[in-house]
């Protein structure tokens, strides 16, 4: 258990501008009741075994510094001060909902530092961003102000409270702590127009949500779902097994022949592999010796349900009509991490693109260049990996868009190779770029595929007289 979630530690206060944005945690405490301190708006209870009391001070950085100057007053016993609530964002790689953990609060040349050790904790429990926030007195609405705050201060998000509960509380000598979620981004205008109202409350709920987990996270319970809890921990931790785990494909599939497992690189690396159904990502979580992330496309993160089981199992969404940056990967592999990526971005013969787009040559869909930008900017080893067999156990015309699942074919042999680390070394006379270092990742991951495989493949690039003449591949 940790210190933050130790039920002997003191009290921790919670102060944001608004009701909505913590309401989620006000029902959460167990035994709630109203704060007795004249002048205060909140509510007291329990929550993991430890008091938490929960203030709304209003919008403004005059009301938030009286609330927390009477709550700090009223309750010297507080061993953590958090200002929680939305912010605008100013980093242009933030989005609405993202989560970021405020390593110091900024107001004009002024600034209080965060607890650093919480931050660190906190932000490695959820994978949150941690990031300077600058409060001010008036809302940046716009994209214009937005961005000179951005140039002036380098902070993350602004927003208009933290600061003032901060100074409170380093008067008092408390921990202080600031957890913000963005509402706006950097390039949205913030309007309370009333066309605007759909938008914004979407964004808030999201928000609150997002925010919840995070306090949660913060108490030592981690997201609450009433029994979802309970079955998320069950799905997490089947995917965090020992080595054994492979062996429970026997159940729905032939065990894995694995090679190369003893020669993986230790600490944080990058798994590039082929994709031919969607039994890949099953295999690798047999296979792989550690926990592993892996990139899954933002559009599986639409049905609720699977969104859900996808956060579980560590996926990552990618927004693949976006140019966006790799910060999200990039965290989990500067704390040891290892990423999974499918440089092809899908399986031939899914999402209407015909297995005869792959390239003559190896088989495979032209790589995208991901999975070498990341290696690039992280200095991590790039492992090409190749997989054989999926394609034949589970075919993607047989569960077409997941609108069914069939269980595999049993008595298919399916394999898994690792092979050596990628050299991304420059070349002495500069030549190679990262398109060119992508094609030869793309061959390296050809070839540790079954031979067989590849030359199924090669089969269905060639032009077809007939759209009958190919072989079926759904069982």
């Amino acid at each position: 258990m940790s210190a933050l979630a130790d039920p002997a530690a003191g009290a921790i206060a919670v102060v944001a501008a608004m009701r909505r944005e913590v309401a989620p945690l006000i029902d959460q405490l167990q035994g709630r009741r109203r704060l007795d301190i004249s002048g205060l708006r909140g509510w007291s209870g329990r929550i993991a075994r430890r008091e938490v009391v929960v203030v709304v001070c209003g919008v403004g950085p005059q009301r938030a510094a009286a609330a927390a100057g009477c709550l700090l007053r009223a309750r010297p016993d507080l061993e953590l001060v958090v200002s929680a609530g939305y912010a605008g964002g100013l980093a242009e790689d933030l989005d609405t909902g993202d989560v970021v953990i405020a390593t110091a609060v900024i107001l004009d040349s002024d600034s209080v530092p965060c607890d650093a050790g919480r931050v660190a904790a906190l932000a490695a429990w959820t994978g949150a961003r941690t990031a300077a926030v600058v409060t001010v007195a008036r809302a940046a609405s716009t994209p214009e102000a937005k961005a000179a705050l951005r140039e002036i201060s380098g902070a993350a998000v602004v927003d208009m409270e933290a600061f003032a509960v901060g100074r409170a509380a380093s008067a008092a000598g408390v921990s202080f702590l600031a957890i913000k979620v963005v509402l706006d981004g950097a390039g949205e205008t913030l309007s309370l127009a009333p066309a605007a109202w759909p938008r914004l409350a979407r964004a808030a709920s999201l928000g609150s949500r997002q925010l919840f987990d995070a306090l949660m996270h913060l108490l030592g319970r981690g997201p609450v779902r009433p029994w979802w809890r309970a079955l998320g921990l069950a799905v997490r931790g089947i995917f965090r097994l020992g080595d054994e785990r492979r062996y429970a494909f026997r159940y729905f599939a032939e065990a894995p022949a694995v090679e190369g497992l003893d020669d993986l690189p230790p600490g944080p690396k990058i798994l590039a592999c082929n994709h031919q159904s969607w039994l890949d990502v099953c295999l690798v979580y047999a296979a792989a010796p550690c926990r592993v992330h892996w990139v899954a496309k933002a559009e599986l993160f639409g049905p609720r349900l699977l969104r859900w089981f996808l956060k579980n199992v560590g996926a990552i969404p990618l927004d693949r009509a976006r140019a966006r940056s790799l910060a999200a990967y990039a965290t989990v592999l500067a704390r040891g991490g290892t990423v999974v990526i499918f440089p092809e971005g899908t399986i031939p013969g899914e999402e209407d693109l015909p297995r005869s787009a792959v390239d003559p040559e190896t088989g495979l869909l032209p790589g995208r260049t991901g999975a070498v930008r990341l290696a690039l900017e992280t200095g991590v080893p790039l492992i090409p990996v190749g997989i054989s067999g999926t394609g034949l156990a589970l075919p993607p015309e047989a569960a077409p868009h997941l609108q069914q699942f069939p269980l595999p074919r049993r008595g298919v042999r399916l394999a898994l190779r690792f092979g050596a680390p990628l050299d991304l070394s420059p070349r002495r006379d500069g030549s190679e770029n990262v398109r060119q270092a992508t094609e030869r990742l793309m061959r390296s991951i050809a070839s540790l595929v079954d031979p067989e495989d590849i030359a199924r493949a090669r089969q269905y690039s060639r032009p077809q007289p007939d759209p009958l003449a190919a072989p079926s591949l759904v069982p």
